[in-house]
């Protein structure tokens, strides 16, 4: 286990619709530390894997309602 963590979490609001992770970024991710500690220094690289890790959580999308779907 290295020094280097972070913790992704998201909440839906309804019970149980919470998940989060606590990601090694040098053990689970398998960066080097002077990487890892960059990207913990680097809100910009904290927001991609960010997108990254909800991504392979959350399946949104959307469509268009009509009336004739009433």
């Amino acid at each position: 286990m290295s020094k280097y963590k972070i913790k992704f979490y998201l909440d839906t609001g309804h019970m149980r619709g919470q998940e989060e992770d606590i990601i090694d970024l040098v053990t689970d991710y398998e960066y080097t530390e002077e990487k890892a500690r960059e990207i913990i220094n680097s809100e910009r690289d904290l927001e991609e894997l960010h997108e990254q890790w909800l991504e392979d959580r959350i399946d949104t999308g959307f469509e268009v309602i009509t009336e004739e779907d009433y």
